[in-house]
């Protein structure tokens, strides 16, 4: 009988061929349903304040860990920073239910609690990528006092502008209400077929680059490390999904101020006061660089940094070149929040 979880939650490529992963060493703190608070312990710890990461929800959060050269995390505690990551895991059939409603007012918050208390700390630097940014730039906008600093890379803001997604989304033609009746959990091959055709041939020119360039075994380990966790996919929570179509892709809510949640407050893209950081690509596929960056009629209560750089969505975290020249300048404005006491 076929497994039809394997399709509501994940392929688990990881599990298959670990080699290729050399994530650094991490503890597990909480778990909450399919969710695990991870904590990745400098051993040069230089600033008490420690960094909360929220992912991205549409791949698994170790894009951010992928190989000991190629970490963010492991670059952050280099260079003295503790870092806590949510985990969010693989869906279960009790996740279909949970909204963007539900994490901003109860797991979010549960999970920063437990940071702070596990680093003895009254606030923190929280920092999203992806669409784990817009969840917590729409957490940071509800001005929560324990949030010193907001960091965003490559995160949707502004979903007004137009993409390749955004048009599809818009065009009318699939019933995505339906789409969520029928699966509870978006399976995992709508959304990987779906960015796969955002640009149809980069897997074949990926591959035919491979075998026509002679490349080191680094090389090698490295571009199957990324096509392993490209394709390592991960099913969409069915009610995050219909707030992620209807609320932020049609209505652009979160921008226009009018995403209300169930306490009668409204995540507000423009009642963000914590200092910022925004990083963007001016050639990013899946996140346009005025949707990440915004225009000077958002953030306006924020004092806002931007950093830009050329290449892909993942770019600034898996090449050398992007790595060299943008990883000092986060780890160098983070510093500078925590010692803006």
């Amino acid at each position: 009988m076929f497994d039809f979880d394997f399709l509501k939650q994940g392929n688990r490529l990881h599990q298959f061929w670990p080699d290729f992963l050399k994530h650094q060493k991490f503890s597990i703190l909480d778990r909450q349903g399919s969710h695990e608070l991870l904590y990745y312990k400098s051993s040069a710890k230089k600033y008490s304040r420690p960094i909360f990461i929220i992912p991205s929800m549409i791949s698994h959060y170790y894009i951010l860990d992928l190989q000991e050269d190629k970490s963010l995390i492991n670059y952050l505690n280099q260079n003295g920073h503790d870092v806590y990551v949510l985990n969010w895991g693989l869906p279960t059939t009790d996740d279909q239910f949970m909204d963007f409603n539900s994490l901003l007012l109860n797991r979010i918050p549960y999970f920063i609690e437990q940071v702070l208390k596990h680093s003895k700390q009254e606030d923190l630097n929280l920092m999203g990528h992806c669409l784990g940014g817009t969840i917590a730039a729409m957490y940071a906008s509800l001005n929560k006092k324990e949030i010193k600093s907001l960091f965003l890379l490559t995160a949707p803001l502004d979903f007004s502008i137009n993409s390749k997604l955004s048009e599809w989304i818009n065009t009318g033609t699939v019933n995505y209400k339906m789409l969520i009746d029928s699966f509870g959990n978006i399976p995992w091959p709508v959304l990987h077929s779906s960015f796969l055709m955002l640009k149809p041939l980069s897997q074949y020119s990926r591959l035919k680059k491979y075998f026509q360039t002679k490349m080191t075994d680094e090389q090698k380990r490295n571009y199957w490390s990324l096509e392993l966790w490209s394709h390592d996919s991960v099913a969409f929570r069915g009610g995050c999904y219909m707030n992620l179509i209807y609320d932020l892709y049609m209505k652009n809510s979160f921008s226009r101020g009018t995403f209300q949640l169930s306490n009668y407050e409204f995540a507000d893209l423009n009642n963000i006061k914590t200092p910022t950081l925004l990083i963007a690509s001016d050639s990013d596929h899946i996140v346009p660089l005025e949707s990440a960056f915004l225009n000077s009629n958002y953030l306006r209560h924020a004092q806002v940094t931007r950093y830009q750089y050329s290449g892909g969505h993942v770019s600034c975290l898996v090449h050398k070149k992007t790595q060299m020249d943008l990883w000092p300048k986060i780890s160098q404005w983070i510093g500078s929040q925590n010692d803006n006491n």
